[in-house]
């Protein structure tokens, strides 16, 4: 990275921006106001913005709404379905996108986004209205019975009319108005807990009959319409029939603009483009007639910034040096097709730190390996790299979702491939096949499996010492390197002559893998307290030292899991085939093929998910504990990655 710094005219600022913007290899940096210059962010720019971002959201999702509605009402018949959008525009520069859609906007605006935007507020409104009329209706249902127009319900000259609900049964009400002067009617409802009352009175005895009516829960009906509430309710469901119909006018109106859908995707990171474009502006320093910018570059973009900025700039002032000591830069990786997708299992973890080591290409060999071990079975692994690149094909996702799909479709690579040494082909039986294991069957020989693993663990762990040991010499700390890291490495490689030399009864490689592994003990127990004070210090800081093999013994009883998920996915298999079996006849064939596809499918949905977590953790935990910093942040361009468009930088 270098570090640039650059001073402008400030009428000039958001043209440079732009340009910076274009060239996608510029990251800005969060300065600080400092002194005799402040920042000058546009507030009303900005939501200008933000609000036709949303209005173009809006009729993105309104058209949505409308499409998967008229599917579920069947509002199209083959003739008269939407047509489906053009794939979205081809691949294009920044440049180029933003010129396309400053033509198009105003069209766009004009053609579709005001009227869609018309078609919403009318759904909208229709919909309010619908729900108000089916509140009213229910409102309205417990006077059913009552079959008399509300505004003719009302007192005499002589009489007092109470006419509304009460929380009790009719006979316990009718008891209530015994010994009260007065007529009571009640009506059944729909609701078993309310009763419709109609009760009449002398005015006189109006305050004792409200008291015992207010005893009961009574609520006096406010509906004061000039129809009964049969009739009300007839209304209120024509009219609902008639929004109804309305709203598939509309719904079938918006499905009309299917073909401008993937222009308006783009409109919409036109805008979203836009506001980073003027954000950035507004990280800019200023002062009345200048403004300031720093921002860091990668080293070998740095005539091409230069070049690009003669275009747009009468006059500037631009300083490129490299990072001081302590300076954060951000960190940018350039790694092949196979192992960029891998940068996302790192980043999740941690992005890498400026100035260590990236480490994604020992991350993409070592997660290929573990992952097929761990899934096993070679059906499984065609099925895993088809699916996954068809999904690619078909749905497009974007950037992060398609370098998980790479990683997943590697990982069925690597199931292939260990599925043919091991002999796994959707938990059959191959042996005496063409199928047979090349290496072995792990359900037979747990020992070799388990031998394996470890094994693969070992070098894991040792590769991550050696790298530790690479970066302290880079720092001018070999010692360091080779008594901290090295020795251990040699400590495994001396176990692993010692195991080959007692599995093929070979005695001198035995005494080497011994003699060897003692004298590595040696060096750790002399060596690893050199850095601790007095003689004490340094004698327990190398008995400390040897306590790292409880650590490394505990980190590779962790690679067990390349055992475990392995032979969880074959058992499961089995048992699914083993039940597929029971059945038999025409008719158990039927429940054969139905039991084998789901449970195949469960098994490989659920062991996938477990192989793809579990193969992170042995990266995060045990590979990466043995070198890796992070604590980095990444190199992000002005503008980031878009949401419908692909933007090439």
């Amino acid at each position: 990275m270098r570090r640039m710094t650059l001073v402008g005219l400030y009428g000039e600022r958001a043209a440079t921006v732009d340009a910076l913007a274009n060239l996608g290899c510029v990251h800005l940096d969060q300065t600080q106001v400092i002194e005799n210059t402040l920042k000058n962010a546009d507030e009303q720019g900005r939501g200008d913005l933000q609000r036709k971002i949303s209005e173009v959201n809006d009729c993105l999702s309104f058209f949505k709404f409308c499409k998967k509605e008229g599917e579920k009402l069947k509002l199209f018949d083959k003739q008269h379905k939407p047509e489906k959008a053009p794939a979205i525009k081809a691949e294009m520069a920044l440049e180029e996108f933003s010129d396309l859609m400053q033509k198009e906007e105003k069209r766009l605006y004009d053609e579709v986004i005001s009227p869609l935007s018309s078609l919403s507020r009318l759904n909208y409104e229709a919909e309010t209205n619908i729900q108000w009329l089916q509140n009213l209706i229910a409102e309205l249902t417990p006077f059913k019975n009552a079959n008399i127009p509300f505004n003719e319900i009302k007192d005499t000259q002589h009489t007092s009319v109470f006419f509304g609900l009460c929380q009790k049964e009719k006979d316990k009400i009718l008891q209530a108005f015994e010994e009260t002067e007065g007529v009571a009617e009640v009506y059944p409802t729909e609701s078993k807990s309310v009763s419709l009352v109609f009760a009449v009175c002398l005015n006189n005895d109006r305050e004792v009959f409200a008291e015992k009516l207010n005893q009961l829960g009574f609520v006096k009906c406010q509906f004061d319409f000039p129809a009964s509430a049969h009739e009300k309710i007839a209304e209120c469901e024509e009219k609902i029939k008639e929004l109804e119909s309305q709203k598939k006018e509309y719904i079938v109106k918006a499905c009309g603009y299917a073909q401008s859908m993937n222009d308006v995707k783009m409109l919409y990171d036109f805008y979203e483009v836009n506001l980073q474009k003027l954000n950035a502006e507004g990280n800019l320093n200023k002062t009345q007639k200048t403004f300031l910018l720093y921002a860091w570059i990668p080293f070998d973009r740095e005539e091409d910034v230069v070049n690009k900025l003669d275009q747009v700039m009468s006059a500037k002032m631009i300083d490129f040096r490299d990072p001081f000591y302590d300076e954060e830069p951000p960190t940018l990786t350039r790694n092949n097709k196979i192992v960029s997708p891998y940068e996302s299992i790192t980043n999740m973890y941690s992005v890498p730190n400026y100035r260590e080591r990236d480490p994604n290409s020992f991350v993409a060999v070592f997660y290929f390996l573990f992952f097929g071990i761990m899934l096993g079975d070679a059906g499984y692994g065609i099925i895993l790299t088809v699916a996954t690149l068809l999904f690619a094909k078909i749905v497009k996702p974007h950037e992060g979702m398609r370098k998980l799909l790479f990683v997943l479709a590697m990982g069925g690579v690597s199931t292939v491939l260990w599925g043919f040494m091991f002999g796994g082909w959707f938990a059959i039986d191959t042996a005496g096949t063409v199928l047979q294991p090349i290496l072995f069957n792990p359900l037979e020989n747990p020992i070799g499996m388990i031998a394996l693993s470890i094994g693969l663990g070992a070098l894991h762990l040792c590769v991550g010492m050696v790298l530790n040991a690479v970066a302290k010499a880079e720092r001018g700390k070999w010692l360091d390197g080779l008594l901290d890291d090295v020795v251990w490495v040699l400590f495994f490689l001396f176990i692993a002559a010692l195991a080959v030399g007692m599995a093929l009864s070979l005695q001198r490689v035995q005494d080497v893998g011994l003699y060897g592994m003692l004298g590595c003990l040696v060096v750790v127990l002399l060596t690893a307290g050199r850095h601790k004070k007095g003689v004490f210090g340094k004698i327990f800081g190398g008995f400390g030292g040897l306590y790292n093999i409880i650590g490394f013994l505990s980190d590779l009883l962790s690679y067990l899991r390349l055992f475990g998920l392995g032979l969880a996915t074959g058992v499961i298999g089995m048992v699914f085939n083993e039940i597929a079996n029971i059945f038999t006849g025409p008719i158990g064939m039927i429940f054969a093929v139905v039991i084998l596809l789901v449970g195949h499918t469960l098994n490989i949905a659920i062991n996938v998910l477990g192989v793809y977590v579990h193969d992170s953790r042995l990266q995060y935990i045990e590979f990466f504990s043995k070198f890796y910093t992070g604590e980095g942040y990444l190199f992000t361009p002005i503008v980031g990655e878009t949401k419908y468009t692909k933007i090439i930088n």
